[in-house]
């Protein structure tokens, strides 16, 4: 039976860290991609945050700057906010570089890497700042405002192929506001010059605006050993492992963390076949999700598409190696807007 793994494999040494293949969980294959040669070249993915540090050594490289920018300020400081003082509010200051580290932080060579290495290591990051972290009283908060995020993700659409959203409503059944849904409305319709923008996200509450719709991709993580997290989504991915940023970050996870890996993931299902929709890309994660391993996996139930499924997993962790094979024979599906009604009736 294939039991899930810990993630990272790391050697401490002084104030840092080595962390040697495998690099991610085997049950999600993303090592295995990497040996075929898919690492997420001519990909671009836009993280949207509070900031990232584009000087970061693992981050610098890849860092596409011609197609960042800071909304908060509508300058090109993609920044995060710094408390020099206030050490714990490194974990809200570094969420865009950790995520970012996810996704494209780069592999350094094929033994060990410091701080690791992200899931795409050769794909291009869009760093997009939509908030900052503020002080409110004697804590501090990230503030996002819902018209810089609208206006962020419609931001390059022709260039950015995956907008990678580590944020979410904080409260359960919560809308979307009319600008958010035609940003995505819009992506959908003339993103990637007409593939669609692919819109992922963390699933959050019941009832989740972001993710309970037909343009986004909703991810969360799982428990130690593949244990209910309580919320439920599409896809699961494993993350508990370090992010490429200045200071080694070997604490970041969660349904933050598991919103970059997949989309890590997708960029390679890109590489592998750019031409591939937004619907394209939801069939193959289905179809390359995998549930042997989990705690729950004895719960999982054939659904009326003979999927396995789960009522908090969904269709289980993605196993990319598989989502990649299956990207580069894919029969393309038809466009969600091709699909219109046809009306019958008596002449």
């Amino acid at each position: 039976m294939l039991v899930l793994l810990q993630v990272t494999n790391m050697t401490a040494q002084a104030h840092t860290f080595c962390q040697c293949p495998p690099y991610f969980d085997l049950a999600q294959e993303v090592d295995r991609s990497w040996a075929e040669g898919y690492t997420g070249r001519h990909v671009v993915i836009a993280v949207t945050d509070v900031g990232v540090d584009i000087d970061s050594p693992n981050l610098r490289p890849n860092i596409a700057s011609h197609l960042s920018f800071n909304f908060v300020d509508n300058n090109t400081n993609l920044r995060p906010e710094i408390f020099p003082d206030y050490p714990e509010s490194l974990h809200l200051t570094n969420h865009g570089t950790a995520c970012s580290g996810l996704i494209a932080g780069i592999k350094e060579n094929d033994n060990c890497s410091l701080c690791g290495a992200g899931v795409a290591f050769n794909s291009k990051v869009a760093a997009l700042k939509i908030g900052q972290v503020k002080k409110f009283h004697w804590e501090y908060n990230p503030e996002i405002s819902r018209g810089l995020y609208s206006a962020a993700l419609g931001y390059k659409n022709q260039q950015i192929h995956i907008y990678s959203n580590s944020w979410t409503f904080d409260e359960p059944f919560k809308t979307l506001d009319p600008f958010t849904e035609s940003a995505f409305a819009d992506g959908l319709e003339k993103g990637r010059q007409g593939l669609g923008s692919i819109f992922v996200f963390p699933s959050g509450p019941h009832g989740n605006g972001f993710t309970n719709n037909i343009y986004t991709i909703g991810v969360a993580s799982f428990g130690i050993n593949g244990t209910v997290p309580g919320k439920r989504y599409l896809t699961v991915a494993h993350t508990n492992r370090g992010s490429a940023s200045r200071k080694c970050d070997n604490k970041f996870g969660g349904s933050s963390a598991a919103t970059a890996v997949v989309s890590g993931m997708i960029a390679l299902a890109l590489e592998a076949n750019p031409s591939l929709s937004l619907r394209d890309i939801k069939h193959l994660l289905v179809e390359s999700a995998g549930y042997i391993g989990l705690a729950a996996t004895s719960n999982f139930t054939k659904n009326c598409a003979g999927k396995h499924f789960h009522k908090v997993f969904g269709f289980g962790y993605v196993q990319v190696k598989e989502m990649v094979h299956h990207a580069k024979h894919w029969n393309l599906n038809r466009p969600l807007l091709d699909l219109t009604f046809v009306w019958f009736g008596f002449q």
